[in-house]
């Protein structure tokens, strides 16, 4: 049964109640980050406060460089996208091809790479965040969008997209912008209350905001609501434009562990272990004074400044200065407890963080310690594939529906018209003939497109020049694509030949696709659907292909680069070798079978021989 606008708003509401847990969570976590640490929550505020009754005095935040550390060894291996085929067949290959060609556009155009930056350094600090992957009319492109755990809400007890009836993620939007979109609800919308924005984890108010909530239920609706009132209402199908990824998974709950979560009570002991030893340093290095009260020195004579002069009565005693007791060996060993521990639960050590580790020399164990904490890290890394697999899946399916084919040719140039037909000809929602192939990612920078440039031509794979062109104009290597739209082309010459229409293949086509293409057909059961004369056709072609026209051909043809159809060379003339001298003698004529046959009939009529 559908849901009303009421009921998800009902819904919503809900969730926001049964998160508000996991909320402070965040909010501490965000101002422990900060370095504000040490914090109480205030009820009558609502928010968090330095603990006054805290005699700790110091912070010396260690999360910091954690977090940065973690955060940039997921950002180096940030993802981009490869495209697996579904068979070894020329047209999968051509799909896989140019569907991951789109992709890659759709990831620099969208500048896909600073969303995914943006969602990791979420997903360590809170644990949990989500990218949102749909069609932005404005302007006319597939967009993904990060979208903070805060404005995320899903069914509350749900552990999992699946398991709620609902997806949304909530925006605060100023009422101009909302009125601009939406002008037939222009007073509903500046009779609605302002939002409080500071519900998202930020520090201070937005003015004049209204909250929107985009929801996408699991029947395949897809609403935006202003409270109770359907702003939009629209369908959606495939897959989920809502991926939610998860630094630490844990069972029976929906929001992730993040890295800083288990480190705060870690934190909070440093901090009081290095408050106790600068107050032992601060009274060292200004001890009491034991002063006879009949010595004469008054309450504001010893100040500690240096060089200053003490005057005091002998007969009453000299001031003597009071030792403090040195720090026990035990709170320094506590303090390095408590730094290896903090490394210890977070998975960085200081090896990853380019810091010497005490009692470590040998190299081996380096690279070994230093292969653990990348290692810890897969889990994350593969939460990250996961959701990045369907959130490419997903643009290939907007590109499917919202592209036209002008505008896939004003983006590839050239090959706009093959990678349109094939993104048109390829199903991603009921049979997917495009596997996603997150794991085998590369990070798409000039660097990395040099470097592999380098390795094929020291591998032969590519001459000087072409090595030479690419590193100069830093293209990328162009050769997959450019077998791809040649095999797309001999596609639609074997799609007309089977219409019987008559076609011509140049010698300056790629002849290497034609023949994978038409080899391929022969072989298939298609092929020996066609009627005769259609499969004579198609096994001419085959032939011309592999057999091409000689030179004495082409001139022919008025130098013409042909390949097919064939040109029939004309019989040389004969020359008359009979001798001037022989007699010459009356030649017989030559009867075919039917004058043959009519001779025979008209003989036995008459009933002579012939």
């Amino acid at each position: 049964m559908t849901m009303t606008p009421k009921q998800i708003n009902t819904l919503i509401q809900e969730s926001k109640t049964d998160k508000q847990p996991y909320t402070r969570v965040w909010e501490m976590v965000g101002k422990y980050v900060e370095g504000k640490q040490s914090l109480i929550f205030d009820k009558s505020t609502q928010k968090f406060q330095k603990n006054s009754k805290n005699r700790n005095k110091v912070t010396i935040n260690r999360l910091l460089g954690i977090l940065r550390t973690v955060v940039a060894k997921l950002q180096i291996v940030y993802p981009s996208v490869g495209v697996l085929p579904a068979s070894p067949s020329s047209e999968d290959i051509s799909k896989a091809e140019l569907s991951e060609e789109a992709i890659q556009f759709n990831f620099h155009n969208d500048k896909l790479k600073q969303t995914v930056e943006a969602h990791i350094l979420e997903l360590c600090e809170y644990g949990t965040a989500a990218f949102h992957t749909y069609y932005d009319a404005s302007t006319d492109r597939a967009h993904t969008a990060t979208v903070s755990p805060y404005d995320l809400f899903v069914e509350q007890g749900a552990t999992s997209l699946e398991e709620s009836r609902f997806v949304s993620v909530r925006s605060f939007v100023s009422r101009d912008k909302l009125t601009e979109a939406y002008p037939s609800h222009t007073e509903a919308i500046k009779e609605y209350s302002e939002a409080d924005t500071n519900a998202s984890g930020r520090d201070k108010q937005l003015k004049d905001r209204v909250e929107i909530h985009e929801v996408y239920t699991d029947d395949g609706f897809h609403y935006i609501l202003l409270g109770e009132l359907v702003l939009f209402k629209g369908e959606w199908k495939g897959i989920h434009p809502i991926q939610v990824t998860r630094y630490t998974t844990l069972p029976g709950r929906f929001w992730g562990v993040g890295l800083i979560e288990p480190l705060l009570e870690l934190q909070n002991l440093y901090n009081q272990a290095r408050t106790q030893v600068i107050r032992n340093v601060e009274l060292m290095s200004n001890p009491k004074w034991l002063i006879p009260k009949t010595a004469g020195v008054s309450a504001d004579s010893i100040k500690g400044s240096p060089g200053e002069k003490v005057y005091f009565n002998p007969a009453g005693g000299i001031p003597q200065m009071l030792p403090a007791a040195p720090m026990p060996s035990y709170v320094f060993d506590n303090i390095q407890r408590l730094q290896s521990e903090i490394q210890d639960v977070a998975g960085i050590h200081n090896i990853s963080m380019g810091k010497r580790t005490v009692g470590i020399s040998s190299g081996k164990a380096i690279e070994a310690l230093a292969a653990q904490d990348v290692g810890q890290l897969q889990i994350t890394q593969g939460s990250i594939e996961s959701s990045l697999q369907n959130v490419f899946t997903r643009i290939l399916e907007i590109m499917k529906t919202h592209y036209t084919e002008s505008r896939m040719v004003a983006m590839f140039d050239s090959r706009g018209k093959a990678v349109f037909k094939e993104l048109k000809g390829t199903d991603l929602v009921d049979a997917p003939d495009v596997f996603i192939n997150a794991s085998s990612l590369f990070q798409d920078t000039k660097e990395t497109r040099d470097q592999k440039v380098l390795e094929l031509f020291q591998l032969q794979l590519i001459d000087k020049d072409e090595a030479l062109k690419q590193l100069t104009f830093k293209t990328g290597i162009t050769a997959g694509l450019e077998k791809a739209s040649a095999i797309s082309h001999a596609r639609e010459i074997l799609a007309a030949l089977i219409r019987g229409m008559e076609v011509e293949i140049m010698a300056n086509d790629d002849i290497g696709a034609f023949i994978q293409v038409f080899g391929e057909f022969i072989r298939s059961s298609d092929y020996y659907e066609l009627n005769e004369e259609t499969q004579d056709e198609i096994a001419d072609v085959l032939n011309a292909l592999l057999t091409p026209n000689d030179d004495a051909a082409l001139q022919a043809l008025g130098g013409r680069p042909v390949i097919y159809p064939r040109v029939a060379m004309p019989l040389p003339p004969q020359v008359d070798s009979t001798p001037a001298s022989a007699p010459v003698t009356e030649s017989k004529p030559v009867l075919n079978n039917n004058q043959m046959l009519q001779a025979q009939g008209i003989a036995e009529g008459q009933g002579e021989e012939v």
